[in-house]
């Protein structure tokens, strides 16, 4: 059979294209966890109850910058990135899932007592500074931040939600936009004893 070198050339850009295009799917699951980082966390938190509990876990807020909801169980979470992945912390499988809503934030408590619940973490965070990262159930990192000395009560976030730089901010805000807050912005040169 012979074939049509000009047909066969057109079929095969035509194939490549689509396969090009196929990342950017938004059905696509590995496309959509390219929407979903680490957006503010608190390493020592001494005064706020963010979990309703009663205590004052430490906490991770994860943001989702696209336009569906993602489900993060089964997804990989870390207070040391040099680990191997398969030393990371995995979020239960559901039901019910772990949702972090479109354009919204799920806040993460790292208390070490993840047998509180499906959004209680196997560690917590060392206010003398480490590194977090996240990762999907796949096993791709998506997003890691290495921090130093940390203040009581004091977050750390990005402005905007999901991108930019981390920044002490004066008025922590899990599980809300740190827009207006960033206003009142806390440079790490202006905390006490620096």
């Amino acid at each position: 059979m012979r074939i049509n070198k000009p047909l066969a050339l057109v079929l095969v850009i035509v194939l490549g294209a689509l396969c090009s295009c196929a990342s950017d799917d938004p059905g696509d699951p590995i496309s959509l966890d390219n929407h979903v980082v680490i957006n503010e966390f608190m390493a020592e938190n001494d005064n706020l109850d963010v979990d309703g509990s009663g205590e004052t876990p430490d906490w991770i807020e994860i943001y989702n910058d696209g336009s569906e909801d993602i489900d993060i169980s089964g997804w990989l979470l870390t207070d040391d990135i040099n680990q191997e992945l398969a030393d990371w912390f995995r979020i239960p499988l559901g039901p019910p899932a772990v949702l972090v809503p479109a354009g919204g934030w799920q806040v993460l408590f790292a208390n070490g007592h993840p047998e509180m619940g499906r959004r209680y973490l196997g560690f917590k965070l060392s206010a003398t500074g480490e590194s977090i990262g996240l990762a999907n159930m796949a096993g791709v990192i998506l997003d890691t931040f290495a921090f130093e000395q940390q203040t009581a009560d004091l977050s750390m976030g990005r402005f905007p939600d999901g991108s930019g730089s981390f920044a002490f901010l004066s008025s922590a805000t899990p599980g809300e936009s740190n827009l207006e807050e960033y206003k009142n912005l806390i440079l790490p040169s202006q905390l006490k004893g620096n």
